[in-house]
């Protein structure tokens, strides 16, 4: 068994509420680590977006097939508690969300126009995501942000 193709693998999980985004496009994966080379276990180390999310139990799903799929006997998948933050997004994440028209962290622009957004909600479709409008084309926009993240909200008088 190759550790590096197990760790491809598991980084190449699709996060299944984002289309293409990968988790490792999230920075969600924390250690993918042997634990004894001869027996081929192998324990991953993951940190939700947000704790609650309801994704958690289809992402370990797939993350154990996948490194099942890459020749792990047996895998362990555990859930680190520590605050995940938007800024673990890689550039390519970051590229393949604005593609959805999904900003990154309170401080993204608009994935339409680069225009500065303005929270209109604490929550979207997803507990890591609130709602934001762009000051310039006055579209919508999902914005993902960790829990640990502050929202900074300001006046829009267009509501």
């Amino acid at each position: 068994m190759n550790l590096e193709h197990v760790c491809a693998e598991v980084l190449a999980v699709v996060d299944p509420e984002l289309g293409d985004v990968t988790i490792g496009d999230l920075g969600m994966v924390r250690s993918v680590n042997l634990d004894d080379d001869l027996d081929g276990r192998v324990r991953v180390v993951l940190t939700p977006t947000f704790m609650g999310c309801p994704a958690t139990g289809l992402i370990a799903d797939a993350v154990q097939v996948a490194a099942r799929n890459a020749g792990a006997r047996c895998v362990e998948v555990t859930w680190d508690p520590a605050p995940w933050s938007e800024t673990q997004v890689t550039a390519e994440g970051r590229h393949k969300l604005a593609r959805l028209g999904i900003a990154v962290g309170d401080e993204g622009k608009c994935p339409h126009c680069d225009a500065e957004l303005v929270v209109v909600a604490a929550n979207s479709a997803a507990s890591c995501r609130s709602m934001a409008r762009c000051t310039n084309c006055g579209d919508l926009v999902d914005v993902l942000r960790g829990a640990a993240s502050p929202i900074r909200w300001r006046h829009y008088a267009h509501l």
